[in-house]
């Protein structure tokens, strides 16, 4: 019963080569960058158009079109103990709807009037992500100044003229940092009124979670009750739980390990990859070890209290 049908035209090493191309075209890599890549959704654009922009179908006619990407691709490009960085975003169908290059606050660039900085960010949406500029017009501009370095970044607000999602309008925000562009982001304005809505949805759902949290609570406190009543009176079949639980631990571990080449996406830099890497280690193991002993321990107690029943 899929919810969605998603054409995929790139896979992760054409997103990872693609990008390869990006970052050197434009020189926004860190030196001796290595690269990270994730495919993920934006959960709160696809939840306003399920609940309040058309429904499933609506949906569906967004991921086809080429307005906004409510899935996509990410890469990012860093290097341990180096505040730079860079990500692109790219479409299912490949085009680069997004670009990210994270400057230290140290770093100074040459300064650009607000007209200039326009003109700047005009080039990044027409040449970077080749959006076209006759369906686009801008509705607010600022700056920031940067206190370590002075620079100055600008940042400029476009909106759609020819499209909307849900009746929210579809945006784009360009940051020129100095005077080169450093951000673009494609993004829906929803509208506030739909996020106090699902916020009181959620406080509802968040209250029945609570309730069974309670349920779940009372439950062990029954397993908890057979196991040491069986305990004492040794009629506990530890061995088979504890196999199963073992095994089901071993399966978390690979589970786990399974995922450490793409925790590289999260990634802190100023860690050193030695002790990332053997923080996700000690992570995986930890969740396997708890794993194992609650599924153990939860089937033996269950067992007991079947014989008794």
């Amino acid at each position: 019963m899929p919810i969605v049908a998603l054409d995929q035209s790139i896979t992760r090493d054409v997103a990872l080569s693609r990008a390869d191309s990006f970052f050197r075209a434009h020189e926004i890599a860190p030196v001796g960058a290595r690269t990270a890549v994730r495919f993920h959704g934006n959960d709160s654009l696809r939840t306003f158009v399920e609940l309040a922009g058309g429904g499933h179908d609506s949906l569906n006619a967004l991921v086809r079109g080429r307005d906004v990407a409510p899935f996509f691709w990410t890469v990012r490009a860093f290097a341990p103990n180096d505040p730079r960085e860079a990500r692109v975003d790219f479409a299912p169908d490949g085009r680069v709807i997004g670009f990210d290059h994270k400057l230290a606050e140290s770093d100074s660039r040459p300064t650009v009037t607000a007209d200039s900085g326009r003109r700047l960010a005009d080039g990044a949406l027409g040449s970077w992500i080749s959006d076209r500029g006759d369906r686009r017009k801008l509705v607010t501009s600022s700056y920031e100044t940067r206190k370590t370095s002075g620079r100055i970044d600008r940042t400029y607000t476009f909106e759609r003229t020819d499209r909307t999602v849900g009746g929210a309008p579809i945006r784009m925000d360009v940051i020129i940092g100095g005077d080169a562009p450093i951000r673009v982001r494609s993004y829906v304005e929803i509208p506030e009124s739909f996020r106090r809505t699902y916020g009181e949805m959620r406080s509802a759902n968040e209250l029945l979670s609570l309730i069974a949290s309670l349920g779940i609570l009372a439950v062990a406190i029954g397993g908890v009750v057979f196991l040491s009543r069986g305990a004492k009176e040794k009629r506990v079949r530890w061995r088979a739980p504890l196999f199963v639980g073992t095994v089901i631990g071993v399966l978390a571990l690979a589970a786990g390990l399974n995922e450490v080449p793409g925790s590289w996406f999260g990634y802190d830099t100023a860690m050193s990859p030695l002790s990332f890497q053997a923080l996700i280690a000690l992570s995986a193991m930890a969740t396997a070890a708890l794993t194992a002993l609650l599924a153990g321990f939860t089937l033996a107690a269950a067992e007991v209290a079947k014989r008794q029943a």
